[in-house]
């Protein structure tokens, strides 16, 4: 845990999807300390931008910071200031002004704690609300190559998923899950925990590696196809989802991709508002793939449904009543 100024909780409530904090590991010359009056002063207006971030005055907080760069450029709190100002841009919805400030960060204060941070949220930013896929690799790059940070499995998983389900690069994927397992293993080991505390992203990592090696068949094509099938998916092109679902199961009837075809034509029949469908495809799911992860989604899915269609049948007796 970082010794950094009246952090400790509040920082873990307000960057709840930045995952652990971790060192960036860069060996730095020690800051020159302002005088007392000086430092009290700089102190006093980081407070200030502080306290008004976490309320919710973003606007507020991002001028208090911006004073502070002026007022005080020597301040040991300019790295704080501009990561809570990116934290304040992405909160009032300000993507690529959020994206500078991370960007900034990291470049003029590598050494400070929050640079590994900074990158982290940087390719976060790019990935869920810039869409700039090549970018938020670009930054996880970056903190996957700092391997003695505990961010680096992080970023190296990141950047593996957005490889395979955005660009259906299922190699360069699995080198970066590796690259997350074997940097995570290697700071295990260089700690010498006992017992080794598990790393939520090599895990997660290892998962991926297993599931690409199962699918290597005809260059990954059933692979490709159910990515395919996820992006339709999550743009709400039900029947186009399903197209490619079918094609799987159809081709690669012995694929383990088979499982998680027929909950994505499920959910895709649920969404169509083809309740009954969706239950038998469920009932389906639980009778040839009873131990399958799968089966676990599908068992609370299909009773989801069920309770849909007691009530779909409540509403229709109730009108055919009137």
């Amino acid at each position: 845990m970082r010794a950094t100024w009246k952090m400790t909780t509040l920082l873990a409530v307000a960057l709840a999807t930045a995952g652990p904090v971790g060192r960036t590991g860069l060996a730095a010359e020690p800051p020159e300390r302002p005088a007392p009056a000086a430092r009290r002063a700089d102190e006093g207006l980081f407070e200030k931008g502080y306290l008004l971030a976490l309320t919710g005055k973003f606007a507020e907080a991002r001028a208090v910071f911006e004073s502070l760069r002026e007022a005080f450029p020597e301040s040991a709190h300019l790295a704080e200031a501009l990561f809570w100002t990116g934290y304040c841009r992405v909160e009032a919805g300000e993507y690529k002004e959020a994206a500078e400030a991370y960007a900034r960060l990291a470049r003029e204060h590598p050494a400070s704690a929050f640079a590994d941070d900074a990158l982290l949220k940087l390719g976060e930013v790019y990935q869920v609300h810039l869409k700039d896929y090549k970018k938020a690799i670009e930054a996880y790059a970056r903190l996957g190559r700092l391997e003695d940070n505990p961010l680096a499995p992080v970023a190296l998983n990141r950047g593996g998923q957005i490889l395979q389900y955005r660009y259906n690069d299922f190699d360069q994927a699995r080198d970066n899950y590796q690259r997350a397992v074997d940097v995570a293993e290697n700071q295990q080991a260089s700690r010498a925990v006992s017992p080794p505390v598990p790393n939520t992203s090599a895990a997660q990592a290892k998962q991926e590696i297993v599931q690409l090696d199962n699918n290597m068949a005809d260059d990954y094509q059933a692979m490709r196809w159910y990515v395919q099938g996820r992006n339709e998916q999550e743009a709400g092109n039900w029947g186009a989802a399903n197209t490619f679902n079918g094609r799987i199961i159809t081709a690669y009837p012995d694929s383990p991709l088979v499982p998680e075809a027929m909950i994505g034509i499920a959910e895709c029949l649920t969404r169509e508002g083809e309740l009954e469908k969706a239950r038998e495809k469920y009932a389906e799911i639980l009778e040839r793939f009873p131990e399958s992860e799968a089966a676990k989604s599908a068992k609370a899915a299909r009773e989801a449904v069920e309770r849909a269609i007691e009530i779909r049948a409540s509403r229709r007796r109730s009108r055919r009543g009137r």
